[in-house]
């Protein structure tokens, strides 16, 4: 569920900030990137280093085709996720 949270978290951050003008728009930017490394940090914390896929969803998308949402996050996009939301924060 955290990696929904994370997926889905800067879409509706920049649907809200888009709607925002001025400094709100910034302060609202601000909020969702930091928004975000909370819950990378929060993923970060209970990521076993092995070679798994951990924090795996799974979820049918377009069932007539067979077509599933499938996500997860292994070692290496976890390094890679850590660092798209230190640079988006800083």
């Amino acid at each position: 569920m955290e990696l929904l949270l994370l997926l889905f978290l800067p879409l509706v951050g920049a649907i809200i900030t888009s709607l925002l003008k001025g400094s709100s728009a910034k302060v609202s930017a601000l909020g969702f990137a930091l928004l975000s490394l909370c819950v990378t940090i929060g993923l970060l914390t209970q990521f076993t280093p092995d070679a798994t896929t951990q924090f795996a969803v799974n979820y049918p998308w377009i069932q007539q085709l067979g077509i599933n949402f499938h996500a997860g996050i292994d070692g290496i996009s976890m390094i890679t996720v850590i660092l798209t939301n230190v640079l988006i924060s800083s």
